[in-house]
């Protein structure tokens, strides 16, 4: 079987045909609703890092 995926070309959306028995895995996004406070959430991510001491 034959898996399509869209990809942004110059402005333009095409699509790429892989076959499933080449694909190891798909990565799929999701989305998340915005940020309340956006210069908050930045300040506090650079004070606080994941994995910092």
């Amino acid at each position: 079987m034959i898996k399509s995926f869209p990809i942004n070309y110059g402005g333009e959306t095409r699509f790429v045909k892989v076959p499933e028995d080449n694909l190891e895995a798909v990565a799929k996004i999701r989305d998340f609703p915005p940020l309340p406070n956006l210069k908050e959430a930045v300040k506090r991510a650079v004070e606080n890092p994941v994995g910092g001491e």
